[in-house]
């Protein structure tokens, strides 16, 4: 029922407002049936609106429409291009799936390939970024490995990491 109030909400942000994010919502639901009736081909006409305004999520979306319900391989295949379009706000498990589709020969540029492992790589970096980050801001009780970290923790501040600039700038320690 939670659905149904907000597919009408969302309805009419998208259609009256021409909300980009209200759309992507709408194709959502569609897509998957929440709050109304399943219907991909309408999921895909209000994905395709949201993607017009430049709403990333979207296209992340319609990529995954296009990979779960292409009725082809060639229409399976062209998910890739929406993700490789926002290839920067991918999810793992999102450049997972385009890798996957790379190494299963939907996609026929190999160059592809290198690409989503290159943002996996980055994804992962990211996540171990954030762990060191949190084990620095609980202390570090080996005064080498503090040295260390506190190095790196300053590297990624310079460079711009917003979490190590904020912990740079609080921290008693460096």
């Amino acid at each position: 029922q939670k659905y149904e109030l907000a597919f009408v909400d969302v309805m009419h942000l998208a259609e009256f407002y021409e909300n980009a994010k209200a759309q992507n919502m709408l194709g959502y639901l569609y897509c998957h049936g929440k709050g109304t009736e399943q219907d991909v081909e309408v999921a895909y006409e209000w994905f395709e609106q949201s993607i017009a305004q430049g709403f990333s999520a979207a296209s992340i979306n319609m990529g995954n429409l296009l990979y779960t319900y292409g009725i082809d391989e060639e229409t399976r295949a062209s998910a890739h291009q929406f993700y490789f379009d926002c290839v920067e706000k991918t999810s793992v498990a999102t450049a997972q799936r385009a890798l996957e589709m790379c190494e299963d020969g939907l996609v026929e540029n190999p160059e592809y390939q290198i690409v989503w492992k290159m943002r996996l790589t980055q994804l992962k970096q990211m996540d171990a970024v954030d762990e060191i980050l949190e084990k620095f801001k609980s202390g570090i009780s080996d005064p080498e490995c503090h040295l260390l970290i506190l190095d790196f923790v300053k590297e990624l501040a310079q460079n711009g990491n917003e979490n190590a600039l904020a912990l740079y700038r609080e921290s008693p320690k460096i």
